[in-house]
């Protein structure tokens, strides 16, 4: 399930001592996965050869 489809949890399913900051973070860690997935399905991403590359380049 993409995290686009996946309902957002309600408020009262969420742990007695998560305060705004763990929601915040929590939301947080989600949009930066879901960004890493559509970056996958775009094809926007390096083999490891591709950066070891880039890095020696980079490097001289």
């Amino acid at each position: 399930m993409s995290t686009q489809t996946q309902p957002t949890k309600p408020v009262t399913d969420l742990p007695d001592k998560e305060n705004e900051n763990d929601i915040q973070y929590r939301q947080y860690v989600q949009d930066v996965v879901a960004e890493g997935q559509r970056q996958v399905q775009d094809g926007r991403i390096f083999t490891l050869d591709q950066v070891e590359k880039k890095l020696e380049q980079w490097l001289k």
